[in-house]
């Protein structure tokens, strides 16, 4: 069964420093492949005029696990992941978010966090900002596709350390060559153009040479 949690009580719980807390409203269970669920009705972000609507991060349509291998691509470097790290991905997630068509208000506040644990793997789901409900996991991982390089380079990690489990790795985006292509087409065709009129040259001074030193006996 999934534990009712918010985001002040997860705070809360994460100060405790436990990996299997059992204080009220913190039980946890890492091995669990169901989060627990987001209470709305104490995110600033979330309250409205209806009453207080439970969101349950571990909804398959609407919300994606996210699994980080930072000592495997980090080694000595790796660093540790903490409530500045997730700031960094919910900022990063917002700002994939703000960049699809009417979806330009999101916040960071929208991007809610659930069932992290220390090695490290999560859960998150991004809120409507006018609306009390969650947003659709195909806009979510719309988003995530076209920003998923801007992402990674955020970590300093790759799709491999890096995994959306529900979003299909993306090849990177092309990246503009420095310099222009009708330049590069046009000093292609012009190295063909130098070859073949110097092949032209020299089979002409060959030719030369032969009818020189040709016999008078066989003109």
């Amino acid at each position: 069964m999934a534990t009712v949690l918010d985001s002040a009580h997860i705070e809360h719980c994460r100060h405790r420093r436990m990996f299997h807390w059992t204080a009220p409203l913190c039980t946890i269970n890492f091995e669990s492949t169901q989060p627990p669920e987001l209470r709305a009705d104490q995110n600033d972000s979330l309250r409205g005029g209806s009453s207080p609507r439970m969101f349950t991060c571990g909804d398959a349509e609407n919300a994606f696990k996210v699994r980080l291998s930072i000592r495997t691509a980090l080694g000595d470097k790796a660093y540790a992941w903490d409530t500045n790290e997730e700031y960094l991905f919910k900022a990063m997630v917002a700002f994939s978010m703000r960049k699809v068509p009417n979806r330009e208000t999101t916040e960071i506040s929208n991007v809610l966090l659930c069932n992290v644990t220390q090695r490290v793997s999560f859960w998150f789901v991004v809120t409507d900002p006018s609306k009390n409900h969650t947003l659709p996991a195909v806009e979510i991982q719309s988003a995530i596709r076209m920003n998923r390089n801007r992402i990674n380079n955020a970590f300093f990690l790759n799709d491999q350390t890096l995994e959306f489990l529900k979003i299909p790795s993306t090849l990177a985006p092309p990246t503009d060559p420095s310099m222009p292509i009708w330049i590069i087409i046009f000093s292609v065709i012009f190295c063909i153009v130098i070859v073949a009129v110097m092949l032209l040259i020299l089979s002409g001074i060959r030719q030369r040479r032969r009818e020189t030193f040709r016999p008078l006996g066989k003109l």
